[in-house]
């Protein structure tokens, strides 16, 4: 929602080569299946999913997994 919310306030976004409004790219962790996590691996992990969703194209979401990280192209 906060994805596609952004993207409909139709923001502009001069100068960028990648899309014409302002848009969100999200990376998500969660400790589910790693309770052992600490808060900064936790955010680590989150950080990652970031930037894969970043290089993936932007405007988009990518969720960590323990074993991979899943894009999840948000339309």
């Amino acid at each position: 929602r906060v994805r596609r919310g952004v993207a409909a306030l139709g923001i502009q976004h001069k100068g960028s080569l990648t899309a014409p409004v302002v848009t969100v790219s999200i990376g998500v962790a969660s400790t589910e299946g790693q309770p052992n996590l600490t808060a900064d691996e936790l955010i680590n992990l989150a950080d990652h999913a970031l930037y894969r969703a970043k290089g993936g194209g932007r405007n988009r979401v990518e969720i960590y997994e323990p074993t991979s990280v899943a894009a999840r192209s948000c339309p």
